[in-house]
């Protein structure tokens, strides 16, 4: 739920900001500039729908405030570049949505609607917060576009020369257009030798090849770039849903509730910088292969422990848990123990045992028929039509095998992965820069009794995917820790940032203790630009 009493007196800058924004849709040069703007304009007719008057004792900032919005004018003579960020009308945008809103929260710090520390946290999502959490992700989503994202995006991957680098995405949806349904049936196909012999690859489930590829076509609809542009635009998907995701979760623990004035918003600002910016993320997903569901994953399931928390959202936890495995349904025993272990509460009767659980039984059994069903159809059609599928044995996933060429321990396939195959990922660049704000907010969480957020727990079920993967399937993610890592860095970065949030809005910081926040957080996300810059230009 959305709390609108913030933003409900000021119904003359928000008409002023609708204007100019719509002015920009048509006057700034690039794509990238028009679509922010166009968000702009969606942005003011939801909040122009949705605000309530208010008592005339309410401060009103001036309409004046919406002139912020023509910023973008100064793009049309200079260009100047913060390091590798442009600022240009996309960039002045950005900078003015995010002024006016926090110009509109300052001026409502003081007025009842502003969350009390001392009061209980709402579950409830304050607009102005979200207004602040929405172009904060829009400002660094830019900034990572343009610290090489842009540049590796327009890249053909067809044309790129590398080991272990693949556009299987593009192939398969080349194979959906140019050949009839009844001879694709909609499975993933890993090249056009593969289709022509009958080769499907059976491990990706429809729904996640379906939502990929209706991602695609909107992507394609909306901007007219090519097919393999599309693709290459998938992983700012993934990182949508998981910024949905992490604010799902933050206001149902009631941390958004709180992020309010300055601090919070300081706080939220690099919370989400910490996320958005992680290398790994984006390293991995360009330099690869582009199927990997791992990250998207990793965001239903903070989705799905959002809604389960106390006052759960029943509709909305069965749709994430389904959602879950519908797109991997090998990760359907995994959700339903964690959900068990972590949620199940005990009776003294079995009668009152099912009372109790009545939401874990639902979310359960509503999981294990989504991944029946989503493993089994595409077997079925397999064969059905005659087809064989590709797909290495669960006997060599799981190193079963006795081959030891790719791993020789559990251990060692989680510590030090194949040294001889794609990518040779040193501990390091697992744990660097991803776990610092953990290690150094967790703590303080961990001893604050009056914290609602459970850290260990959280972190527990987050990570139980990728622990019964190493333990069940060491030797594959021995040879691809590029694809199973992210179970295990989206816990770490998501977990880290809300920790960090969570702990600071509960302190009372001074100036040394913000100027030491400041630089800490200065030096993670700087971390993890240099790291991505340095994996992108390694594209050639």
């Amino acid at each position: 739920r959305v709390e609108w009493c913030a933003l409900s007196p000021l119904p003359w800058f928000w008409l002023g900001a609708l204007a100019l924004n719509t002015v920009w849709v048509f006057l700034l040069p690039n794509s990238g500039g028009r679509g922010v703007a166009l968000l702009g304009v969606l942005v003011a007719l939801v909040v122009l729908a949705r605000v309530r008057t208010r008592p005339e004792s309410t401060p009103r900032p001036p309409p004046s405030l919406a002139l912020v919005f023509a910023l973008p004018a100064c793009s049309f003579g200079v260009v100047p570049g913060l390091a590798f960020w442009a600022l240009d009308g996309r960039g002045w945008l950005i900078l003015a949505w995010l002024a006016a809103i926090s110009c509109i929260e300052v001026r409502a710090w003081t007025l009842d609607c502003v969350a009390d520390e001392d009061r209980p946290p709402s579950r409830r999502l304050p607009a102005i917060v979200g207004l602040f959490a929405i172009w904060t992700s829009v400002f660094w989503l830019s900034v990572v576009e343009d610290a090489g994202v842009k540049r590796v995006m327009m890249v053909d991957r067809a044309s790129i020369k590398q080991v272990c680098q693949s556009d299987p995405l593009t192939t398969m949806i080349s194979i959906w257009e140019s050949a009839p349904a009844s001879a694709h049936l909609f499975l993933g196909w890993r090249s056009r030798d593969s289709f022509n012999a009958g080769l499907p690859y059976a491990n990706h489930a429809h729904p996640y090849l379906l939502t990929m590829y209706g991602w695609i076509a909107a992507v394609r609809m909306a901007t007219g770039v090519p097919l393999f542009v599309a693709t290459n635009s998938t992983p700012f998907f993934y990182m949508l849903v998981l910024l949905g995701a992490v604010t799902l979760l933050l206001a149902r623990i009631g941390i958004l509730g709180r992020a309010r004035g300055p601090l919070g918003f300081l706080l939220l600002f690099l919370a989400i910088g910490t996320i958005v910016t992680a290398w790994r993320f984006w390293g991995d997903l360009y330099r690869y292969n582009n199927d990997n569901p791992y990250p998207l994953l990793s965001a239903l399931l903070v989705a799905t422990y959002a809604s389960l928390l106390a006052e759960p959202q029943p509709r909305v936890a069965v749709w994430c848990s389904v959602a879950f495995v519908a797109m991997s349904p090998i990760h359907t025993p995994m959700l339903i123990l964690a959900v068990i272990c972590l949620f199940g509460k005990p009776g003294e009767t079995w009668q009152q045992t099912l009372e109790r659980n009545r939401l874990v039984i639902r979310v359960c059994l509503w999981a294990l028929v989504a991944g029946l069903v989503a493993w089994l159809l595409p077997r079925t059609l397999i064969a059905l039509k005659g087809y064989q599928p590709t797909a290495s044995t669960m006997l060599f996933r799981s190193g079963l095998d006795g081959d030891t060429t790719y791993f020789s321990n559990i251990a060692q396939a989680f510590w030090a992965p194949c040294r001889d195959c794609c990518y040779h990922r040193p501990a390091a660049a697992l744990f660097l820069p991803a776990i610092l704000p953990l290690a150094v907010f967790g703590p303080s969480v961990w001893r604050d009794g009056r914290s609602p957020l459970e850290i260990g727990k959280l972190l527990l079920f987050l990570c139980t995917p990728y622990a019964i993967s190493v333990i069940a399937f060491p030797q594959s993610v021995s040879i691809h820790p590029y694809l199973y890592d992210h179970l295990l860095l989206v816990p770490f970065v998501v977990v880290g940032a809300v920790a960090m949030l969570d702990g600071l809005l509960r302190a009372r910081l001074t100036g040394a203790a913000i100027l030491s926040l400041l630089l800490f957080m200065a030096a993670v996300i700087m971390s993890n630009l240099i790291a991505l810059a340095q994996r992108l230009a390694a594209i050639h």
